[in-house]
Order: C-alpha cells, then structure tokens, then sequence
C-alpha cells in the first residue's frame, strides 16, 4: 500500500448495506417504502424524505440491478441524506436533476469499522459513502456533498486514527466500465485533519482486493465535465490492467492533488481540458506494486494548472512498450515545477511552445521541444523532498 496513506478500498462480495443515525449501533437495510421508490417500466425514481434516504436509495439499486441492463435509478431536485450505499454488477444509469438542482448528503458521524483484510458487511462497514464495483453504468446531474466535522466514527490504517470519509464513490472491481459527468463533489475544510478536508478522495476508479491478490481493474472510464472542491485526492486511479482511461474539461479547485495514481498495465491514459486551481499538484503518477508501468500510452494535454508546487508530475518507473506525450499544458502560475519528469521517464515528449513552460527532466532520453529546461540528470524524487513517501 502506498506509504502516503492513500485509502484504498475493495470489492464488496455482498450487498448488505449499514446506516446509523448518529449511534454506534448498525443497522442492515431491509426494505424501501414505496411511497419514495415509484417504478415506471425499468426507471426507479427516488423522492427524498427529508430525513433519512438510504433505505429507499438501496432498495433502488438492488431492484435496478435485478432489473438488469438499462436500468436507471433516477433522483428528482431536492436533498437526500444517506449513509453507505453498496452497489455490485450495475448495468444502468444514476442520476439526479443536475449538479445545482440535486444534492446527497452524508448522514452525520457513520458507523465504521474498517476491517480492511475482509470485505464490507453490515458487521464491517468501510468510510466511503458510495461503492460501485464491477459492471457498465453511468453518473450523471448531481452533487455529493461531505458535510461535518467527523463524517464517519473513528476508523485506523497505517496505525493512523482518521474521522475523514475515505471516498465519495468508489469504483472498483475487476471490470469496470463507468461513465461520469456533470457530478460535482465537495468536501469541507477541516483544520488540523490528515489533509485538512473532511473528504480524502473524491471519486475513485482502482482495482484492489487484499483478499483476493489484489486484481487489477480492466474496462473503462470517463470522468468529464465535473467539479472537485475542497477535497484531498480528488480523482485518482490507480491498479489498472487492459483499462482505457479518459479524465477531461473538470474543474477542480482547493485540492491536495487533482488526479494521481499508479499501477498501469497495457492501458490507455488521456488527461486533458481540465482546469486545476490551487492545491499542491495537478497531475501526478508514482510507482506502486507492479514497480513499473508496461505497454501503456500517456496523453496529457491542453490543460491549466496553477498549483503550489508542480502542474505535472512523472514520478513512475517507465518499462517497455509505453508511449508518453505531454502536449500544450498551461502551467505558467505553478510554483515551482511545471513539469517534472523523474528519473524512472524515459522518451517522453514535452512540447510547450512556451519558455514559461518549465520543465525539469531526471530522466533519460525524453524529448523536450518549446519549454525552459530546468536541468538534466537524476536527482531527488518530489516524493523525497516532500517526505511523504
């Protein structure tokens, strides 16, 4: 596991779900009042109850799953208040009435108990507020919004006790195909926290089940059109294997790291027309387990950072049979690095058109065309200036 404390998740084998109403006590979600869920053909609307949601949203779900391929599970304007909501082989569509119309809240302080070495259960319940795993859907028209000091009851990893909400979604598995635009996630500040936020990690597309050897995720996913405030790590993927990846035109302001992750195998990355707002990075790969990335192509272009400390960062180990293009990137109002490529790249191509476009290259062989070049030649990792590996 990433030694940063990255809060990885798994694959949920059963579809119990748990809520509380702020108490120690969990409870297993059984039936929905059909006041709230009106079914019309293969749609499942869900009207909210001003109070608490997750009974009805669950009880959708599981009834659109068993409906199978088309279903939708639809949310009309208004807020809905939910605790943990667990999701396995969706084949549909989730939406709300948009981003500014339809909102879900958390329920306040969640139950969790976080035994990461099995899977979620109604005895186990994990800090993220929606799984996804497996599957072909869609996310579409609302917000999730984080709100409190202590979203979910105390919970440990890494001999760390945290009160943040690990993830808003989650989609994991071992094959995934997810579709996501219009979502808007928020956190809120919370001083003196592991990253300052009340949300670690907004939404997640990774493959990881300890129990099961940890499989990668195959399939793929786009992420467009969507808004990340005040959160940590607001969109990272990581553990991916024969995945095609396309994260383009969101916004993302007051985050950690808008996007990073690792583990990529014979899979496709384009990360482009997103506009990053402060934080300290923008994009960032690193190393994980494999240690190097194999047969994978790399497209990042055309988009604007203005982070801290580095726009875009390379820190991964390069193998064989990749390619990576980094193409007409605005990182003119980063703070240190524009770009960092670390001693593991190799022929990657930069092209700036732009002497503000600052590059420093550790690595071998890469192609460096329009931009300043900061220097040449291994050195320090920003993982090890930072000290946070």
């Amino acid at each position: 596991m990433n030694t940063r404390v990255r809060i990885m998740t798994c694959l949920a084998l059963a579809l119990a779900i748990t809520f509380t109403l702020g108490t120690s006590t969990a409870i297993t979600a059984t039936a929905c009042d059909p006041t709230f869920v009106i079914q019309q053909a293969n749609v499942f609307t869900v009207l909210p109850t001003g109070t608490d949601d997750t009974v009805n949203l669950q009880c959708a779900f599981d009834a659109a799953v068993a409906a199978g391929p088309g279903a939708n599970v639809r949310l009309i304007a208004g807020a809905y208040h939910t605790a943990q909501i667990v999701v396995y082989g969706f084949f549909g569509h989730f939406s709300g009435a948009g981003a500014n119309e339809t909102t879900i809240y958390n329920l306040p302080h969640l139950y969790v108990v976080a035994d990461f070495l099995n899977p979620p259960s109604a005895e186990n319940p994990w800090p993220e507020l929606f799984y996804f795993f497996d599957g072909d859907f869609s996310i579409s028209s609302l917000a999730i919004r984080i709100i409190g000091e202590e979203p979910v009851q105390e919970w440990s990893i890494s001999g760390m006790t945290l009160n943040e909400l690990a993830a808003a979604i989650l989609i994991s598995g071992t094959e995934a195909y997810a579709e996501i635009d219009h979502v808007l996630i928020e956190g809120e500040i919370k001083p003196a926290s592991l990253l300052g936020y009340n949300l670690l990690n907004g939404i997640m597309y990774e493959g990881w089940a300890e129990w099961l050897g940890n499989p990668p995720i195959s399939g793929s996913y786009r992420l467009t059109d969507s808004t990340f405030l005040t959160v940590g790590w607001a969109s990272p993927i990581i553990n991916l294997a024969n995945a095609s990846v396309v994260i383009s035109r969101n916004n993302y302001k007051n985050t950690f790291i808008a996007t990073d992750g690792g583990d990529f195998v014979n899979s496709t990355i384009e990360y482009s027309h997103n506009d990053i707002d402060g934080g300290l990075l923008g994009l960032e790969f690193w190393n994980g387990d494999p240690s190097t990335d194999t047969d994978s192509t790399f497209l990042v272009k055309n988009n604007r950072f203005r982070t801290d400390f580095a726009g875009i960062a390379l820190e991964q180990t390069l193998g064989e049979g990749n390619d990576c293009l980094i193409l007409g990137n605005n990182v003119q109002q980063v703070g240190e690095f524009g770009v960092y490529l670390g001693e593991g790249i190799h022929h990657c191509t930069v092209v700036g058109g732009s002497n503000k476009t600052n590059v420093l290259d550790l690595g071998t062989d890469n192609i460096l065309v329009g931009v300043n070049n900061m220097g040449t030649g291994v050195g320090h990792t920003i993982g090890s200036i930072l000290r946070v590996r």
